[in-house]
C-alpha cells in the first residue's frame, strides 16, 4: 500500500473547456461524486479525502492468480445533505451538507478515484458554529491542531 499526497482530476467545464483540479487531504480535500442511488433528492453526493492511496494486489482465486494489479483508492469521510434545509434554484439557496456522526457505520469509506466527478467548493456556515459532536475522540479525519467540524456546509460550485 503506497500513500500519495496529491491526486489530479480531469474534467470537462460548462463550456466544454478542459479543467484540472488538484486535490489533497491537507486542503481542496472535499470532492463530488454522482448521487449512487437513483431515488436521491440530490444528484450528487459530496465528501472529504482522508488519504490517497494505490495498492499492488494479486488475486488468487483456486492457486491461480495474475500478476500483481494497481487499484487506486480513496478514503473519504462522507457527507450527507441536511434534509430539514430546503434549497435549490427556486428556492434561490445553496444547498447545505453536513458531516455524518462518526458512529454510524456509513461516516467513512473507500471510493474509486474514477467515480469523482471533480472537486467541490463547501463554505462552512459559520452562522451555525462548530459542533464536536460529530467526531469524537482523536482521528485522523481531522488536520493537526483541529480540534472540531463545522455544523453545517454550504455547496457552492
Amino acid at each position: 500500500m503506497f500513500r500519495h499526497k496529491v491526486m489530479h482530476i480531469n474534467y470537462t467545464s460548462y463550456d466544454v473547456r478542459r479543467g484540472q483540479d488538484s486535490i489533497n487531504s491537507r486542503n481542496h480535500a472535499d470532492i463530488m461524486i454522482l448521487a449512487r442511488e437513483d431515488d436521491s433528492s440530490h444528484p450528487f453526493e459530496y465528501a472529504r479525502i482522508i488519504g490517497i492511496f494505490h495498492v499492488d494486489a494479486i488475486y488468487n482465486k483456486g492457486g491461480v492468480g495474475d500478476g500483481p494489479k494497481t487499484y487506486d483508492i480513496l478514503w473519504v469521510r462522507w457527507y450527507r445533505c441536511d434534509a430539514s434545509y430546503h434549497a435549490g434554484f427556486k428556492r434561490k439557496c445553496l444547498h447545505r451538507v453536513e458531516f455524518i456522526p462518526s458512529d454510524d457505520p456509513n461516516a467513512f469509506g473507500f471510493l474509486d478515484p474514477d467515480e469523482v466527478i471533480r472537486a467541490a467548493h463547501l463554505i462552512p456556515a459559520f452562522h451555525h458554529g462548530a459542533t464536536e459532536s460529530l467526531l469524537q475522540g482523536l482521528s485522523v479525519a481531522q488536520s493537526e491542531g483541529e480540534v472540531d467540524d463545522w455544523k453545517y456546509f454550504y455547496v457552492n460550485l
